[in-house]
């Protein structure tokens, strides 16, 4: 029963408002026993059938229900007449030219369809049946609306003569069964089968200006009305007047409001607001039933319409705090006030600074609590009326003139790892204005100062990426702080970080050799890196592969001489040094020497040593060998009983010498020794040792 319900309703609601089709066209049968009495209503499938089954008129037929079923032999046709549609002056003279309803079927069965010529052949004929199916499906709804109208349109019958109690299987058809333009139509009615009349059971009412909408889910209802009933009461619902004069129904497509994400919806303007009334929604079905118990709703329109907006007009700082004043443009009389409110952005949040309303004739308000010199502060005035209503002003800025530059930076500290990414933080500023801080570096501290970062950083630290394969050691850094007003501290502290040092010093050279009897005198070439710690001399025999180490010298000594060489015997010679770092330096080239055989040339016959006569130097003499080759003197000193080290080289006219670089206290020792020019070398000659 429900499903045919459902068919006859989708002939009448707004799907079938814009157009129908069927392929074989038929009657829909709905009906329900009540009072003894079986209703019974029907429609056609289109514009067509109806126009035609108007005029032709149709036949009631009537079967009883035997044990196996309906009993289609034992029908009986309750029809003496064809039912048809009343002529025009027929509706007239039954309803009135002001039955809204029944000029809505008379239109739609004796009106004619107005062509639009601009449309064309084929535009033509699809709005001809556009305008024919919205007609039909119009006149449809006002039959449900109206039962007497749904008689009048041949649309509805009342049989009274079946048994009360009984179930039948009624049959409408054509009157006309020769080439019949419609397929009968049965149903089968169950006096037992529930017939509930629909309802709205959930209505909400929304005040809006000057009008209010009612809004309720037609869906929530298991047997969809055929259109609606909108009624108010002004006497606190004890009567009730319709609002609509024709059905109000739900439409869902782009055209029609009535339905917006599944609600319902129906405005009733109002030509005053605070007028309080009653309304209640009545759903009717296809027989025009209507339930009486209906609950409703109560509302009224209300002011919804803010008041202007207040217009800012300064923040003037006084003694006191900060001074705020505005304007408007226009004044309702219904404005209730002003709220003045207050944020740190001019996007928020805000807070209201006076606790009171003030009244609609103050247009300023003193801050006792203003923003400090060098913090934000934004304003804003919002006008409120006596219904709520406001509006809220653009920001004003409280705007603070600040020279004061933030504290410097402190607390720099640094770690860097062996890919080259440092990582450099800093003990936070505490300064409420602070915008950020500039970070600066420099190779040498005595260096300019490069900035790193294109804008301010807000977070105190910053990730620097370096190359390490750059001679220079260390780099330094220093921060700078800058406010929202661009006041920036005095540089921080300059941090010196040390890089991880992967690159080996240069190595040095040999850069002459001096061969002796009994040594070989290297003059070095040292290495030009700053962070060279130690040299070492290293000595091997021709067809050797490995070397030996002479010795490891501090620093970057200039000459250093070989006395264990031995007379007659060949020598490779090479040099490298380290750096702080341990990196060792590649090797310098390979220095060849062949030592002399050993002979014992004339050397010097003895030192005499004396103090010199200002007492600031010892004075050395001696007398030097008579031969005929050329030569020239080493000079060696001993200090303390230390070694003898080499002094100084002189030339063979030299005959004394005066050593000033001695200090008072040390115990001296020096020595002498003729070199050949031809490499030969005499005995070392020692003097005795000298208190200075």
């Amino acid at each position: 029963m429900k499903n045919l319900l459902f068919v006859l309703l989708l002939c009448i609601t707004s799907g079938r408002l814009l157009g129908q089709s069927a392929t074989t066209p038929g009657i829909s049968v709905i009906g329900y026993q009540e009072g003894g009495v079986n209703h019974l209503r029907w429609a056609p499938a289109n514009y067509a059938s109806w126009q035609a089954l108007s005029q032709q008129g149709y036949h009631v037929y009537r079967y009883p229900m035997g044990e196996r079923g309906a009993d289609f032999s034992a029908g009986e046709q309750l029809t003496s007449m064809p039912l048809r549609a009343k002529s025009l002056e027929e509706l007239k003279a039954q309803f009135g030219r002001d039955h809204q309803l029944a000029a809505i079927a008379a239109q739609g069965l004796y009106g004619e369809i107005e062509m639009a010529p601009e449309a064309g052949l084929a535009g033509g004929i699809v709005a001809r049946h556009t305008q024919e199916e919205n007609l039909f499906g119009f006149a449809m709804l006002a039959a449900d609306a109206d039962p007497e109208l749904a008689i009048a349109l041949a649309l509805g019958w009342e049989d009274k003569t079946a048994t009360a109690g009984k179930s039948y299987v009624y049959e409408v058809a054509p009157a006309v069964a020769e080439n019949a333009v419609a397929v009968p139509g049965r149903y089968f009615l169950e006096p037992t089968a529930e017939f509930p009349l629909p309802r709205v059971s959930a209505l909400e009412l929304i005040e809006k200006e000057q009008e209010i909408s009612l809004r309720w889910n037609p869906a929530e209802n298991p047997f969809p009305a055929s259109g609606y009933w909108i009624e108010r009461s002004s006497d606190g619902g004890r009567n009730f007047k319709r609002l609509n004069k024709v059905p109000f129904i739900v439409i869902d497509n782009s055209i029609s409001d009535s339905l917006a994400g599944g609600w319902a919806t129906f405005r009733v303007p109002l030509t005053e607001n605070y007028v309080p009334a009653s309304y209640r929604v009545r759903p009717f079905d296809a027989f025009g039933r209507v339930a009486e118990d209906i609950s409703w709703v109560e509302g009224m329109g209300r002011d919804r319409t803010p008041p202007p907006t207040p217009l800012p007009q300064q923040v003037q700082q006084l003694p006191e705090g900060s001074l705020i004043s505005w304007r408007m443009l226009e004044e309702p009389t219904d404005l209730a006030g002003y709220f003045v409110a207050s944020g740190p952005t001019a996007e928020g949040p805000y807070s209201w600074v006076n606790e009171k309303l003030l009244t609609p004739n103050q247009k300023a308000w003193l801050d006792t609590k203003p923003a400090a010199p060098g913090e934000k502060r934004y304003y804003t005035v919002t006008a409120i009326d006596t219904a709520g209503n406001f509006a809220q002003s653009l920001p004003i800025n409280n705007f603070w003139v600040d020279s004061l530059p933030p504290a410097p930076p402190q607390g720099l500290k640094a770690h860097i790892d062996t890919t080259g990414l440092l990582s450099l933080e800093w003990a936070p500023n505490q300064e409420k204005d602070l915008m950020g801080y500039n970070v600066f570096f420099a190779n040498a501290d005595d260096h300019l100062f490069t900035q790193l970062n294109s804008t301010p950083i807000t977070n105190p630290g910053y990730t620097h990426h370096l190359s390490l394969k750059t001679l220079t050691e260390e780099i330094y850094y220093r921060v700078v702080a800058m406010d929202g007003y661009f006041n920036a501290s005095d540089y921080s502290q300059v941090l010196k970080v040390d890089k991880p040092d992967l690159i080996a010093p240069v190595a040095p050279q040999i850069k002459q050799v001096t061969i002796g009897a009994t040594s070989v005198d290297l003059q070095l070439l040292p290495s030009p890196s700053k962070d060279v710690t130690h040299t070492e001399i290293r000595r091997r025999e021709p067809g050797q592969n490995n070397w030996e180490r002479l010795t490891l010298l501090e620093g970057k000594p200039e000459i250093y001489q070989d006395r264990t060489a031995l007379a007659g015997k060949n020598y490779q010679y090479s040099v490298r040094c380290h750096d702080d770092a341990t990196l060792w330096s590649a090797s310098s080239a390979v220095m060849q020497v062949q030592m002399t055989q050993a002979s014992n040339p004339a050397g010097i016959t003895a030192i005499q040593l004396q103090m010199t006569s200002t007492r600031d130097g010892i004075e050395l003499s001696w007398q030097n060998p008579v031969v005929p080759s050329g030569y020239r003197l080493l000079l060696y000193r001993a200090v303390n009983e230390g070694p003898l080290r080499l002094l100084k080289s002189l030339p063979a006219e030299e005959i004394s010498y005066q050593d000033l670089t001695t200090n008072s206290g040390d115990r001296y020792q020096y020595g002498l020794q003729v070199v050949y020019d031809y490499g030969g070398e005499s005995l070392l000659t020692e003097s005795e040792f000298l208190q200075f």
